[in-house]
This record gives structure tokens, sequence and C-alpha cells, in this order.
């Protein structure tokens, strides 16, 4: 029970945070056009808005919290266009890493999963391909049926509890990084989003090992 409930928690977290950055990513957009920039009008959500040099300065202000000296229109809007290309492609990493690891984990929740691997594989194509052995849902009664004899079948389920519990935990560091890109109140400078895309990058190689290792003990063990 307090499983279910733990990967349920999970999967409204995840679905949640995918909601999120596409709305971020569709709302940044409108800043990767230069043309924004030129005091073109542009038709955005049901709004008529215009950007002239002043407004160019507020929002540079707002995503660098200080005051742009000596700088043309045309370079106000090349560092604007810059800012926002980092955190769409910040977004970009996190919503399509978390799209692959959520379709791993519930693979391996689902009982489907490749045995015999030294590095694992989550389709049957694949496993089959690099010559391991393919577990699906009716596969999976006899390899319970087999732990359960042997005494192993309670730590078997604790790997994938722990697995849970560890995407669960990363969800939520996730969860985080993504508020911080979007809250404008942060005053996430440049600096700082080089800072937050190195960070992204270091938890996207750690959640691709922790995956990775809990599908070889799930699938490998016994």
């Amino acid at each position: 029970m307090g499983q279910s409930v733990s990967h349920s928690l999970s999967n409204n977290l995840y679905h949640s945070i995918r909601s999120e950055v596409s709305d971020l990513i569709n709302d940044y957009k409108i800043w990767l056009n230069k043309e924004t920039c030129n005091n073109i009008t542009n038709v955005y959500r049901n709004k008529l808005l215009k950007y002239n040099t002043e407004d160019l300065r507020t929002v540079h202000i707002a995503i660098e919290n200080k005051e742009p000296l000596d700088i043309s229109k045309e370079e106000l809007c090349e560092r604007i266009i810059s800012h926002y290309t980092t955190r769409i492609s910040i977004l970009e990493k996190l919503y399509s890493n978390i799209s692959i690891w959520n379709k791993q984990i519930l693979s391996l929740n689902s009982g489907k999963m490749c045995r015999g691997l030294t590095k694992p594989e989550f389709t049957l194509e694949k496993c089959t391909e690099k010559g391991g052995f393919w577990i699906d849902s009716v596969a999976m009664d006899d390899f319970v049926n087999t732990l359960k004899s042997m005494n192993m079948y309670d730590m078997w389920k604790n790997h994938i509890k722990q697995l849970n519990k560890a995407w669960n935990d990363n969800l939520r560091k996730i969860s985080k990084t993504v508020n911080h890109i979007k809250n404008l109140e942060n005053n996430i400078t440049t600096t700082r989003l080089t800072e937050l895309d190195n960070h992204v990058d270091i938890l996207i190689k750690k959640i691709d090992s922790i995956v990775e290792i809990y599908a070889l003990l799930i699938s490998n063990f016994g």
C-alpha cells in the first residue's frame, strides 16, 4: 500500500513538472524572436504587446538585477535572447530526461525488464538484440515464484521500493530547480543560470546512474 501511494505521488509530481516546464518554454519562446525586440506588435496570449528600449531595459534589469549602461537596443536584445535561450535549453534537457526516466521506471514497476545484461535495456527489441532475456508480465509470475522459493522476493521488492523513493526524491530536486528558473524574484542572472545549467547536468548524470544501478539490481536479481 505504501509503495503504491509513493508511486502515485511521484506520478503526480512528474506530470506537474512536465506541464510546468512545457508552459515555461512556451512563455520564454517569445523572447527568441528578434522581431519582438524590433518594436514589432505581437499578439501574445490575447494581449497586444509592444517593446521599446525602456521595456527591454526593464526586462534586462529583471533578469540580471542591474542597470544596463550604454547598451544599444540591439545589444540588449541579444543579451535577452541569449538569456532565454539558456533557460529554454535547461528546461528542454529536464523535460526530455524525466520523460525517459519515467518510462524506464514504469517499465520496471510493471514487471517488464531485461535480464542477463551488464547495461540495462528497457525494450524487448533492444534486449533481444543485445542478447538479453526479456521478462514481460506473463514471465514475471514465474520469476516472482522463483524468488519466493529462494526466500529472496522481499529483498527484490525492496530494490523496487528504493528505486521509487530515489525517483520521488529527485523529482523534488528537479521541481525545485524549475521553480528557481521560473521565479524572476530570485534574480537569476546569466551567471547564476550557467551555474544552474551545470547543476542540471550533474543531476542528470546522477539520476541516470541511479536508474541504471537499480535497473540492473532489479532485473538481474536472483
